[in-house]
């Protein structure tokens, strides 16, 4: 069995190895401890989550909101945070027929971190979040941002019908259907955060 002095020998050569710093490991560890501190089931719909990943329904004086938490899969730890909700950039939704939003989701430029992308949700998420959406209109009521209002487009085409996708209508009556896919409609960027446990 090695001592500890030998088994941290051992790392400092392998951060050698890889070129990496101390201060890359410590940074490292020090984001995971950050997502850490919050266990998947305090994460509720409507919060606002933070540029340090910490998490609340106040806004909090002095710290600039990410984005809002927009729905929770506890089974996969993830969560999805509506960009247009962001202090840190200036994101819009936009208004895209099918193939440019699909062309503007691939395309889109974050600053993600290792365990967060871009995505475009399908039809089934669409219809989930506005099934939950009355409380996050109160978190962008207290950010005076823009709530969906409207038609946006799902990720999802219609199976056997290359021309339409699907889209819901974010009206309060829970419209949604399939629309032609050169029609148009809203798009948002999600920033989807897979939680590290």
């Amino acid at each position: 069995m090695k001592t500890k002095e030998e088994k941290l020998d051992l790392v400092h050569r392998l951060l050698v190895k890889l070129d990496l710093t101390r201060e890359d490991v410590v940074d490292y560890w020090i984001k995971r401890e950050d997502i850490n501190k919050y266990c998947i089931s305090q994460i509720i719909i409507g919060m606002f989550c933070y540029e340090d990943n910490s998490f609340s329904f106040d806004k909090i004086k002095g710290k600039k909101v990410k984005g809002i938490v927009e729905a929770v899969k506890e089974d996969n730890n993830v969560i999805y945070l509506d960009l247009t909700a962001s202090e840190l950039f200036n994101i819009e939704e936009k208004s895209l027929n099918w193939f440019d939003a699909k062309l503007y989701i691939e395309q889109f430029v974050y600053p993600c971190n290792e365990n967060e992308k871009i995505v475009w949700y399908d039809f089934s998420r669409l219809v989930s979040i506005a099934r939950n959406y009355d409380t996050i209109l109160n978190s962008f009521t207290l950010l005076n941002k823009s709530p969906r209002e409207g038609e946006y487009w799902s990720s999802d085409s219609v199976i056997n019908h290359d021309d339409f996708a699907w889209f819901y209508w974010f009206n309060g009556k829970g419209n949604r259907g399939p629309g032609l896919k050169d029609g148009i409609k809203y798009i948002r960027p999600v920033l989807e955060v897979k939680l590290f446990v």
